[in-house]
């Protein structure tokens, strides 16, 4: 399988409430958290709360694993039976108004009655619908189960739950199609279409934005690989926070000591470090004969005695910074000589 993107998880701030990871079976609903019933749930749903934010049509090789995902941008779970919410699926981009979709119960062949789904999406969060049926002995989705679908796609999110659906034979790969959330009088609550697919291209998710105050319909954000469960802050209408661009560290500069006046037996030779950057208050010196360390000869400074003679005179200094040390060291003077005029 290629890469997909990165998860994101919950949608907000707010932690996911996770419902059972249901697939199906018509009796495992009764241990949803949220009764069914008109409007028993807390929240009423707008374009701006709960809309269908991916839509994956087509994936290589035998369409077993066609999806859609409703996303939920509230604080508290939404039951879609609880609010009287159906989806509808249609050609073209005009929203059908009649139920499509039925939660399945697991049987090939018996057809279950469209309507409103008991089918809970988190607060903050998402869940998957996949499309069950059957047209081949390889195209069966009453055979596969959970397991298979969090394993094909990789890394859904374990607070995303999936359920399967029936009543549309996979989704159309040719022209426009368009799917709901409905209410049984035919009310648009949000909608979410998506372009004709290329042959050349399976595997790719239509990506859809939340509706714009005042609207129902979800606009396109953009094709890429399926990602059920997870949505970016651009499909919630967010701006994502710049990466902070890093502070530089500094690269040190140290010049090479100078080491200034005469080489000579009763001179003075003294070093200039020159300007450290960034500034050590704290460089140590040594001084050195012939590459062999001077003892005590730390300072600026270095008074030449006669047991100097004939060698070579070099300085090392050492800067601190940030945990490390950098020494540089001088050029070497002339051979030590005699003072002139001495003999």
């Amino acid at each position: 399988m290629s890469p997909r993107r990165t998860a994101l998880g919950a949608v907000a701030a707010a932690t996911a409430i996770a419902t059972a990871a249901l697939v199906g079976i018509g009796a495992a609903f009764a241990d949803d958290a949220v009764s069914a019933g008109p409007n028993a749930a807390a929240v009423v749903p707008t374009a701006q709360d709960l809309f269908i934010s991916e839509i994956h049509p087509d994936d290589p090789g035998d369409d077993n694993h066609e999806f859609f995902e409703v996303t939920n941008t509230t604080g508290a779970a939404i039951n879609l039976a609880a609010e009287g919410l159906q989806i509808s699926y249609g050609a073209g981009t005009t929203p059908a108004t009649a139920a499509k979709f039925a939660l399945t119960d697991g049987v090939a062949g018996n057809a279950v009655a469209a309507g409103p789904l008991n089918a809970t999406i988190p607060a903050h969060g998402s869940a998957v619908f996949w499309i069950e049926y059957t047209s081949s002995a390889s195209l069966n989705t009453y055979v596969l189960d959970e397991a298979n679908f969090r394993s094909y796609y990789g890394d859904v999110p374990a607070t995303a739950p999936i359920y399967k659906v029936e009543g549309q034979n996979g989704m159309a790969n040719t022209g426009d199609r368009i799917l709901a959330l409905v209410t049984p009088t035919g009310q648009i609550v949000s909608s979410s279409y998506y372009g004709a697919r290329s042959s050349t291209t399976p595997g790719v998710s239509a990506h859809l934005v939340v509706p714009a105050a005042g609207s129902t319909a979800a606009a396109h954000l953009m094709e890429a690989e399926g990602s059920p469960g997870k949505v970016t802050p651009e499909q919630l209408g967010l701006t994502p926070s710049p990466t902070p661009t890093p502070t530089p560290t500094p690269v040190p500069e140290y010049p090479t000591p100078v080491i200034s006046g005469s080489p000579s037996v009763g001179k003075t030779l003294t070093v200039d470090p020159g300007t450290w950057s960034p500034a050590d208050p704290g460089l140590d010196i040594q001084w050195y004969a012939d590459e062999k360390p001077l003892p005590g000869a730390t300072g600026p400074s270095l008074k030449i005695d006669g047991k100097l003679r004939g060698t070579l005179i070099t300085v090392t200094v050492t800067g601190h910074y940030q945990g490390d040390f950098y020494t540089e060291t001088s050029y070497p003077t002339a051979p030590v000589g005699a003072v002139k005029g001495n003999h």
